[in-house]
């Protein structure tokens, strides 16, 4: 049996030592938290490995709870299903997956451990989105990529005395759009992932949603912001919606193909919707489009500029 009595050492928020009844022993773990050796003052007396999503081979006569991720927390329940506590959930190392609907759903899926990716991620407070951290470095590149395209035009064309008048202001605003477009398309097609919906689709009214909202908070910008040289006024309202769903389908079309074709995978959808629904009007797709958006989008300018009235683009 186990003793009653049990201090455990936790540094950097990961388990290193425990003294059990006077024995005292080290953990050693894998870098995705998994111990794999403990050891006394000198030498392994136990080793273990594992399956990726945690059921586990043991050699050795010590007993320890804190095994698959035990780093982190998991706690071994020792019973046949639910095997591991984790906090918010009971987590079964035989089927892989949680025993309870996720708190975030539908933000993640209901029973799926770790987006079926546990070679990867682990979640020790059974909740965690494991892929928040992509998430949030999606939505800083494509603000970054945003922020830059927009102030680069005004400053290659005006100098750096451009970004302090109307001009850069509106190059602000509009990135600002863009931003919120990317943040939108994440929220889309992270909700239409969770529900089911495959990664083209995800990916293609993510985009759809976010380029469409970046181009409204461009119009925004061009109706409110004073300037001396901008078009808006010359360009009939129709002439801006249709544009704008131009625009909304064409980045369907790219994040649908990069979530579903050329990018295939659970979370493409998710993270297309948003860094193709940050709108490619404002250039944060240069890089990355595919080869068929650059004819696409000068056929749009031309389809656009014959609507206006002017012959040329809009």
């Amino acid at each position: 049996m186990m003793s009653a009595s049990v201090l455990y050492t936790n540094f950097g928020g990961m388990l290193v030592h425990e003294d059990r009844g006077g024995v005292e022993r080290t953990y050693v773990h894998d870098e995705m938290g998994n111990t794999r050796y403990l050891l006394d003052s000198s030498n392994v007396t136990d080793t273990y490995s594992y399956t990726p999503y945690g059921q586990v081979t043991h050699a050795g006569t010590n007993v320890t709870p804190f095994t698959f991720i035990g780093a982190l927390g998991y706690f071994a329940t020792g019973w046949s299903h639910l095997t591991s506590y984790v906090r918010a959930r009971w987590y079964s190392r035989v089927s892989g997956s949680w025993g309870s609907i996720d708190p975030l759903w539908p933000w993640q899926k209901a029973y799926q451990y770790v987006d079926g990716n546990p070679a990867m991620f682990v979640d020790p407070s059974g909740l965690m989105p494991a892929n928040v951290g992509k998430l949030i470095w999606e939505v800083m590149k494509t603000c970054g990529i945003a922020l830059f395209s927009s102030l680069v035009e005004p400053i290659l064309s005006g100098g750096l005395g451009s970004l302090t008048g109307s001009r850069g202001s509106l190059s602000l605003c509009k990135a600002g759009g863009a931003c919120l477009g990317a943040i939108a398309g994440l929220i889309v097609g992270a909700v239409l992932t969770s529900s089911g919906v495959g990664s083209f689709f995800a990916g293609c009214a993510g985009a759809f949603v976010g380029s469409v909202l970046a181009d409204i908070v461009g119009f925004l910008c061009d109706a409110l912001i004073p300037k001396s040289s901008c078009t808006f006024e010359e360009n009939p309202l129709p002439c801006l919606l249709i544009d704008s769903l131009l625009r909304g389908a064409i980045a369907c079309l790219g994040g649908g193909i990069a979530g579903g074709v050329t990018d295939p995978g659970q979370n493409t959808g998710f993270y297309n919707g948003g860094t193709w629904g940050s709108g490619l009007g404002h250039g944060s797709q240069t890089g990355t489009a595919p080869g068929f958006v650059g004819p696409l989008n000068e056929i749009r300018a031309v389809l656009i500029g014959l609507i206006a009235g002017k012959g040329t683009t809009c």
